[in-house]
């Protein structure tokens, strides 16, 4: 852990003095661990993103890559409870629906999905089930890697069971994200996500890491603010 905390500092400092695309891109690139070992006997999407990584799981369950999904419930918004929208996993429900794959093939799982930690916390209860199961967790790359820390900090030893699937989004162009107001907001956003959850989850040793992980991204959010403002 510390020796990929002292890369990503060393990336950090590569952007101050050189500002070059190709370690720009090397800083969302880190965020993706995507490890696509299909076929798995579940798929699962992660609440909280884009409708891609839901028609990702379609995908993979259409290629037979896994026998049947798990969706995590949400809890109700303001906007659910007044009517105004459907509930994510409900939305989740009526695509797989849509796109042909069978009820029988679908569980809901009980809880509420709140929180990454969560999220991978409830989905264990496949594993108390099936102790031997293999679940692909389908999110966007660049929250495959807080996605898998999650589930290695619950799960220790039985991370094997798992496997994550970085779906392709259009909110941004991954290769010049830096380029995109949103691409900025959701690559840096995510470092700083993983700062907390190391902060908070994580021993001594880590939460220092975390702190420095902080401060790298926010001298990277102030040059890249300034970059913006000058062009």
């Amino acid at each position: 852990m510390v020796r990929r905390v002292g890369f990503t500092l060393l990336l950090v400092l590569g952007l101050l003095v050189a500002g070059h695309s190709y370690l720009l891109r090397e800083v969302a690139n880190w965020l993706d661990v995507t490890d696509p070992r299909l076929p798995a006997d579940y798929v699962v999407v992660l609440p909280g993103g884009p409708e891609s990584r839901t028609f990702a799981a379609v995908a993979i369950l259409r290629e037979g890559l896994a026998d049947k999904t798990a969706i995590l419930r949400n809890p109700s918004s303001s906007a659910v409870q007044e009517g105004l929208s459907l509930p994510t996993h409900e939305l989740t429900h009526r695509i797989f629906q849509k796109r042909g794959i069978a009820e029988e093939r679908m569980i809901f799982l009980d809880g509420e999905s709140r929180t990454t930690h969560s999220d991978l916390e409830l989905i264990g209860s496949i594993l108390e089930s099936d102790p031997e199961a293999t679940i692909a967790i389908v999110t966007n790359r660049y929250h495959t890697r807080r996605a898998r820390w999650a589930a290695a900090s619950i799960y220790g030893d039985k991370l094997e069971s798992f496997c994550f699937i970085g779906a392709p989004t259009d909110a941004f162009d991954w290769d010049v994200w830096w380029q995109s107001p949103q691409g900025t907001e959701l690559v840096l956003a995510e470092y700083l996500k993983l700062g907390y959850y190391l902060a908070v989850y994580s021993t001594t040793m880590q939460r220092v890491a975390a702190g420095a992980i902080a401060a790298g991204v926010l001298v990277l959010a102030v040059l890249l603010i300034r970059r913006r403002f000058r062009y």
